[in-house]
């Protein structure tokens, strides 16, 4: 039996809420560890084991399994600031200030074992905040549902301590380079974004330190009290680098800030159309436009920029692929390199970062 404060609660549902596979009703669970003052909280999917463990009371060793979802919408429901968990009868009675909860509970040996890393292949130490900036910045190209598996993943790739991140749907593409991480070892791994995902729910701190772990299958995150573990994705991702331009002519300058509210605005009346489509007419003027297929609606503004030897094009790109890269950008201004038949290299005054946008027929 045990005692937790609930000021963490929070962070216990965020692993309930992992506890939601169909697949096999054990994964609807969640293992809870209660020895040597503290409670470990667990949940898997069967690719994904994330835990978290938090001080606590504890007056007997116990260990048992629980509906996540029950517990999750329980520990929203509770306004005291801490809980009493009893097991009586195979139930769990858990008394917080005048609220009772009494739920039957499982087996914990019956519930799956954590995998483990036991021989790492590759491992990188930073802190949160560079966790979040390593994938964010890619990941929101990853491909959904994909029958190209691997596409449905983020790429990883250490080599000689520069940490390459990549992620492309086919249609777009964000890659980036980071130079100033601890790391050890070469490889290339197909990381599924859920596994960052877990950890950055977790809200940590900035300057907290993980460290990522890798062998041939599997990837984990471990934090001071949260430890993430997944299977990696299957497959070969594509070689990138053949698909980068690297001619650096038709460059067309924005100011970065203008140029997001302007695409805000065209999204918006793009949306419109059954298929919505960001025009940009390049001459001596640039000028952005939406229509629709039979031109019967049209709607232009000519836009400030600044153009660099650039031939006379009309070029056409997905609204909401365009407002996402724009959102990973950074400084004062923004170079598009325009083609027609490969893709519109995007860069920023961050050199690291590679923002790729396949261009749409018009």
């Amino acid at each position: 039996m045990f005692t937790l404060p609930l000021d963490q609660k929070h962070r216990i549902q965020t692993i309930c809420n992992h506890a939601n596979s169909k697949v096999n009703p054990i994964f609807e669970l969640v293992l809870i560890e209660a020895d040597n003052g503290q409670v470990r909280f667990s949940a898997s999917n069967g690719t994904q084991f994330n835990s978290l463990t938090l001080p606590a009371q504890i007056d007997t060793p116990v260990s048992f399994s629980m509906s996540g979802k029950r517990l999750s919408a329980v520990l929203n429901a509770l306004s005291a600031d801490i809980a009493k968990f009893e097991i009586k009868n195979e139930s769990l009675l858990m008394k917080s200030g005048k609220s009772k909860l009494k739920s039957p509970i499982f087996n914990a040996d019956e519930y799956p074992s954590a995998p483990i890393i036991n021989a790492p292949i590759s491992t990188i130490q930073c802190s949160i905040s560079q966790l979040t900036s390593l994938f964010n910045s890619a990941s929101y190209a990853v491909a959904k549902n994909d029958v190209r598996n691997y596409l449905c993943h983020v790429n990883l790739k250490i080599d000689d301590q520069v940490v390459v991140v990549c992620a492309t749907d086919g249609h777009r593409l964000s890659q980036l380079q980071h130079r100033n991480l601890t790391c050890s070892g070469n490889g290339n791994y197909l990381v599924p974004t859920s596994l960052m995902a877990a950890v950055l729910a977790q809200n940590l701190d900035d300057d907290e330190v993980v460290s990522i772990e890798f062998d041939e299958q599997k990837a984990s995150i471990v934090s001071q009290d949260t430890s993430v573990i997944s299977i990696l994705g299957d497959g070969n991702y594509p070689d990138t680098n053949r698909v980068i331009p690297t001619d650096r002519r038709n460059g067309v300058t924005f100011n970065l800030a203008e140029l997001k509210s302007t695409v805000k605005r065209f999204h918006a009346v793009a949306a419109l159309e059954r298929v919505p489509v960001i025009k940009f007419d390049i001459g001596e003027t640039v000028q952005m436009s939406v229509s629709s297929s039979d031109q019967s609606n049209e709607f232009s503004e000519l836009i400030e920029s600044e153009i660099n030897q650039c031939e006379n094009l009309i070029v056409g790109v997905n609204p909401s692929y365009l407002a996402d890269a724009l959102a990973k950008q950074s400084g004062e201004t923004v170079t598009f390199y325009f083609t027609q038949k490969t893709a519109i290299l995007i860069t920023c005054d961050i050199s690291e970062l590679v923002t790729l946008i396949m261009p749409v027929r018009v």
